[in-house]
């Protein structure tokens, strides 16, 4: 059996976040979240470019930030995942 627990700090307290419960789901879930990572880079790459031109507004810089935090979230979750699947793998190699 295999799951992923992300507990993570946020505005002062912990959330958890249970993305799947068996290897199964995990591996069924990821091509979902490369998607989502994809779609999340591109706005981090969008607000990239207008925070460097110096043209950024306030909200901008902020959805540039969230995008930044979004990227960053996303690939530990996708990396959790794929280890989780590597693991399951090698564990039913060796049995």
């Amino acid at each position: 059996m295999a799951h992923l627990d992300y507990t993570r700090p946020h505005m002062g307290t912990a959330y958890d976040i249970t993305l799947c419960i068996t290897a199964a789901e995990c591996k069924a879930l990821l091509p979902t979240m490369k998607a989502a990572l994809k779609k999340q880079q591109q706005q981090y790459e969008k607000y990239k470019d207008i925070q460097e031109s110096g043209e950024a507004t306030t909200r901008q810089q902020t959805a540039f930030m969230l995008a930044e935090e979004s990227v960053s979230h996303l690939k530990d979750v996708i990396e959790k995942a794929q280890q989780l699947i590597e693991s399951h793998q090698r564990n039913n190699k060796q049995q």
